[in-house]
């Protein structure tokens, strides 16, 4: 069941990404084998649309501004911190002598402003893909979800 649901999330994130309406997005996982529990299966969906709703909004806020909490998405983490914040990693990889863009997400406790974020994840995470051989550049937030039933 792990793997049927982590092949349907993969499957979703990209449909959600394209637009598809949610429903559309359950029958092409369905289709392609990686059905699972249709309850789970609405929750990812809804999941992925709303972390990408807002998403050109957040990444234009500038660097001093907080994300509205009406552009989070309201999840249940399963993991007890208030926030997980979303973006797109830039790394330099010397051996290819190119920049890869990974997406990324890190667990916090605080509500920070936007940059802050981004400093916070260049702070925590500076030393952790040396093992990669990549340098880390940047990190650009481009969504953020609220833990259900934790203030703000």
């Amino acid at each position: 069941m792990p793997l049927e649901r982590a092949i349907g999330r993969a499957i979703l994130r990209g449909l959600a990404r394209e637009g598809i309406g949610i429903s559309r997005m359950i029958g092409i996982v369905r289709a392609a084998g990686g059905g699972y529990n249709y309850q789970s299966m609405l929750n990812d969906a809804r999941m992925f649309t709303e972390r990408l709703k807002y998403q050109t909004q957040i990444t234009n806020l500038t660097g001093n501004q907080v994300v509205p909490r009406a552009w989070m998405s309201e999840v249940q983490l399963g993991m007890p911190y208030r926030y997980r914040v979303f973006g797109e990693v830039t790394f330099y990889d010397p051996d290819s002598n190119q920049h890869v863009v990974k997406t990324s997400s890190f667990y916090s406790d605080d509500y920070l402003k936007k940059g802050d974020y981004e400093a916070e994840f260049m702070d925590f995470f500076e030393k952790r893909y040396d093992e990669e051989n990549l340098e880390l550049i940047s990190f650009k937030q481009t969504s953020v979800e609220h833990n259900l039933g934790y203030s703000y």
